[in-house]
């Protein structure tokens, strides 16, 4: 019986926390996958999302480029976009988009287990953000 607590006091004390220490790295959606829409259930494709060390970030979808500044406040990644471009270089020379300086607000994700997570009402659809660690 000693032996059982004793062992289970040690796991206990070098098991990983809710999510690894560092959240430095790179993030990725799931790919779409039965398994993964069971899992997750939607959840918007294609994102990429590198954290540097520096504080600086690049998130990329299949249509735009943004980077920016990043911080973690509690369990919350904040993500202060500086700079949103279009892939498509022709959508960069639109007089609308041209600044290049199309940001939305802060950007918050909270850290799950998994990876980050966020959820946005876009149009009238509740959109899932779901980021895991490479």
């Amino acid at each position: 019986m000693k032996f059982i607590m004793l062992l289970f006091t040690i796991l206990s004390c070098t098991s990983p926390s809710k999510f690894e220490q560092s959240v430095i790295g790179e993030y990725a959606s799931p790919k779409n996958s039965f398994f993964n829409k069971v899992r997750y259930g939607s959840f918007v494709l294609d994102l990429n999302l590198e954290l540097k060390q520096d504080g600086t970030y690049i998130l990329t979808s299949c249509a735009q480029i943004t980077t920016g500044k990043w911080r973690q406040e509690d369990n919350f990644i904040l993500l202060e976009c500086l700079d949103r471009k279009f892939i498509i270089d022709s959508a960069n020379h639109n007089e609308a988009y041209a600044k290049g300086k199309i940001c939305n607000d802060i950007e918050k994700y909270e850290i799950k287990d998994f990876g980050l997570y966020k959820e946005e009402l876009v149009g009238n659809r509740l959109a899932k953000f779901v980021l895991l660690k490479k």
